[in-house]
């Protein structure tokens, strides 16, 4: 018995493959913003505690070239190199953030504009080793998090 074919042989294949070269499924930049999954007071709350894990926490091995205008703004240097920012420092700077702001890829093509409303798909994953492009060695970017000394008991949802 032979079954018979789910889509037209016109529309077979689209989805994969146009002219012979893949097809994205999501076009980087869509319009997006429906997708609400937190109530405000849920992002509300996680913008607290991501101001109380820099402000606690903070950033460990900053280079003098951030820690230093850092410092001038408000924030502080702990005897064990990290950097902590205070709240108020924090909410000026994203308030002061240029919108649009490009993340510039290798091509043009896949340069992503970030501004309200839009929408893009990636891999996503954290980055726990930087590359240094001109000294080339790597740094641990994330070390506070996955170092429990390093932890304030006060941060219950660590």
């Amino acid at each position: 018995m032979m079954r018979k074919p789910s889509a037209p042989p016109s529309r077979r294949g689209r989805r994969a493959r146009r002219d012979g070269e893949a097809v994205a499924v999501i076009t980087p930049g869509e319009v997006g913003g429906a997708f609400n999954p937190l109530a405000d007071h849920e992002v509300g709350e996680v913008h607290a505690a991501v101001l109380d894990v820099l402000a606690i926490i903070g950033l460990g091995d900053a280079p003098e070239e951030i820690s230093r205008p850092v410092c001038a703004r408000g924030g502080t240097l702990t005897e064990g190199g990290r950097l902590l920012f205070p709240h108020a420092l924090v909410e000026d700077v994203i308030a002061a953030a240029a919108q649009p702001v490009t993340l510039y890829g290798r091509h043009r093509a896949a340069d992503l504009v970030l501004s309200p409303g839009r929408v893009y798909c990636g891999p996503g994953g954290a980055a726990p080793e930087v590359l240094d492009r001109r000294t080339h060695p790597a740094t641990n970017s994330i070390r506070g998090i996955w170092q429990p000394e390093l932890r304030r008991p006060t941060l219950q949802s660590f």
